[in-house]
């Protein structure tokens, strides 16, 4: 940094500034929030992944087995993986899945009739009936809510009241391989398999709305930045594209994955210190896991004297 020259005689006060990268659990920054940002290498899982999804409260990453009943959960700080209860269901042709209070719900893309969930402090695992009638891999939670989305089928499920709720159609017809996450009352997603097409929905007015396309195909999975305020995909099939939208301005920007090229897979949000950031797998192609940990700064004011 370059400072101009003063006086030897006086004392003059030099305001500048510093710039430090900072990982935030909550709130906004005031660094671009699509900037790009580090790629790490983690340790990669046992097999092949799908149904990947964090859980808020511990930050720990569970994933099943892609085409199995193979269950694992991923610890950020061990970045260790350990095999939990096999999954009763299968996960065929890939999978989503969320937790919400301290139960792991996952849906799948062959399956229209059942769900699987998993009591992640008892670790055992019940099948309940599928109120959506479609097989996905699309499903997003609220903390209240899960909501599932097939082609222009979209449903609530209540898991207190055990009741399902048909709302609007979306304005895309979503493959079974795409996205769906929440920041507060919106929901957005994807259409995946291959497709550009995204859209949000405002939970109140029950309503939807298109925005702009992807820079090229996304395939299975996303997850939200809340700090960032910023929607994560990737894809194409076979590629390493990254796509993050930024939910402030509505445009996207896109970046290539270091690590590996991707399929079907699935992405997580963590969010504790120390190890926040965009967890992926390598889905379809392979055990690749790895991390995204976006830039972000905050400018502290340095006085310098002379």
């Amino acid at each position: 940094m370059r400072i101009r020259p003063v006086c030897r005689c006086s004392i003059v006060v030099v305001l500048t500034w510093l710039v430090l990268p900072l990982s935030l659990s909550s709130g906004r920054t005031l660094s671009s929030p699509a900037t790009p940002g580090d790629f790490t290498a983690r340790l990669p899982s046992l097999v092949p992944l799908t149904c990947v999804a964090s859980d808020p409260e511990t930050g720990y990453i569970y994933a099943q087995a892609d085409a199995g009943t193979a269950f694992y959960r991923y610890d950020p700080w061990a970045n260790s993986w350990t095999p939990l209860a096999d999954c009763p269901l299968n996960s065929g042709n890939n999978g989503g899945a969320q937790v919400l209070n301290g139960k792991l719900y996952t849906v799948y893309t062959g399956n229209s009739v059942h769900m699987g969930v998993y009591d992640i402090a008892g670790g055992t695992w019940s099948v309940i009936s599928n109120g959506l009638g479609e097989g996905t891999g699309d499903i997003a939670t609220d903390g209240e809510f899960l909501y599932l989305v097939a082609h222009l089928n979209f449903k609530r499920y209540d898991p207190v009241a055990n009741s399902w709720t048909a709302l609007a159609a979306p304005p895309l017809s979503f493959e079974a391989w795409g996205g769906l996450d929440i920041l507060g009352g919106t929901i957005y997603g994807h259409g995946g398999n291959g497709t550009t097409d995204f859209a949000r929905y405002d939970i109140a007015s029950d309503s939807w709305t298109t925005l702009p396309s992807l820079p090229d195909g996304a395939v299975l999975g996303s997850a939200i930045d809340p700090a960032g305020e910023v929607y994560y995909a990737y894809g194409n099939y076979g590629g390493n594209n990254w796509y993050a939208f930024d939910l402030n301005t509505e445009t996207w920007t896109a970046s290539s994955i270091p690590l590996f090229s991707v399929m079907d897979g699935g992405l997580a949000h963590v969010g504790q210190v120390g190890v926040s950031g965009i967890y992926f797998v390598q889905g379809e192609e392979g055990s690749g896991f790895g991390r995204f940990e976006p830039h972000q700064f905050v400018y502290l004011p340095i006085v310098m004297r002379h």
